[in-house]
């Protein structure tokens, strides 16, 4: 089976990410309150996040070797330069054949501000960014266990859920006016918008990857217009009335045939420290996850859009270099990136660029 391709007149490839743009608010504990209590947190930090936004990131660092900060005279550190841009030492391109859009709304507030600035400094064309008067930039708070590195996190969505896209029935409007070759759709906007997007790119042909998170429930005709679900076990359970653990590779299995009995193309299940499970026509099977040392674990916030924006990466390289589609390479592809975020604290500075995988 091969991939459709759609950007071919540009001459370079194009990912359209429909998500959000949040301020994360981290809080390092030593554990979790219990109910009614109150415990101080040791350390807070506002890391850049959003799911739509971690993926947009991942997109472009796949693609681009980490940067060094330029010196100048005598070995002093000259003025930094733009992420990964070819002016920043080993920030050289690897393979920088695909270009990608974020479509969102923030506030026009401080917040808004340094999100928009964090992704331009990551490559992220943000012309498809809304900024709204009379609403707030959309944060999360996130609480992380100091020694388990649990974590568990409360958002509010803000300005993402009031953006609309510019034309109802255009998906061009979503990537710069160029056509997208994928479209990848998170659920931090709004249930109706995401639908129609959904809807929108099936009739122009274009390729979409839904990860249904946070996880609501959809109608069930979207599932057809959904070339590739991602999603891990708690949305699973959500979505498809199974058990939340997936102990067996056979429940795995038939959790994915639920997905692709109701028109799903593709369906990857993210299962943490075991890895993910793939299913397609004609193929299945289990990723191992890539082991990470319990003491370099710091933080899980960003992993699992790390694995979505690797995998959307890996899906139009793959399409571009007109390929067989190889679920399994993107799949592997995506667990090995989703394990270096675990090793940093805060979403977007430990998605890794292409050279750290």
């Amino acid at each position: 089976m091969k991939l459709r391709s759609t950007s071919k007149s540009t001459g370079y490839g194009v990912i359209a990410v429909v998500g959000g743009a949040i301020m994360d608010l981290v809080y390092e504990t030593e554990r979790m309150p219990r109910l009614d209590e109150s415990v101080d947190a040791l350390s807070l930090a506002y890391k850049p996040g959003g799911k739509g936004s971690n993926t947009a990131i991942a997109i472009y660092r796949g693609q681009r070797n980490k940067p060094t900060p330029p010196t100048g005279p005598a070995g002093s550190v000259a003025s930094p330069a733009k992420q990964g841009s070819s002016s920043s030492g080993a920030g050289v391109k690897k393979q920088e054949d695909v270009r990608v859009y974020l479509n969102t709304a923030v506030g026009n507030d401080h917040f808004g501000k340094e999100l928009m600035r964090s992704l331009q400094q990551n490559g992220v064309d943000t012309s498809g960014i809304e900024t709204l008067e009379g609403s707030q930039t959309g944060t999360c708070s996130v609480f992380v266990e100091r020694f388990s590195r649990n974590g568990r996190d409360i958002g509010f969505p803000g300005a993402n859920t009031d953006w609309q896209p510019g034309y109802k029935d255009s998906v061009e409007c979503l990537a710069g006016g160029n056509k997208p070759d994928l479209i990848v759709v998170h659920l931090e906007n709004d249930r109706k918008v995401v639908e129609s997007i959904l809807a929108t790119a099936n009739r122009h042909g274009v390729d979409t990857i839904l990860n249904p998170s946070p996880v609501y429930a959809l109608l069930e005709p979207t599932y057809k217009t959904v070339t590739h679900l991602l999603l891990n076990e708690v949305e699973v359970e959500d979505l498809a009335d199974v058990p939340k653990e997936l102990a067996t590779e056979e429940a795995m299995l038939k959790a994915c045939e639920h997905f692709m009995e109701r028109g799903v193309k593709h369906v990857v299940i993210t299962l943490g420290e075991r890895g993910a499970y793939y299913a397609t026509a004609g193929a299945h099977g289990l990723v191992e996850a890539v082991d990470v040392d319990e003491e370099d674990m710091k933080d899980s916030t960003g992993a699992g859009d790390t694995f979505v924006g690797t995998y959307a990466l890996e899906c139009v390289q793959q399409k571009r270099g007109r390929s067989p589609w190889d679920i399994r390479k993107a799949v592997e592809k995506g667990c090995k990136a989703a394990a270096k975020t675990l090793q940093q604290l805060g979403a977007q500075d430990a998605i890794p660029w292409a050279d750290e995988v």
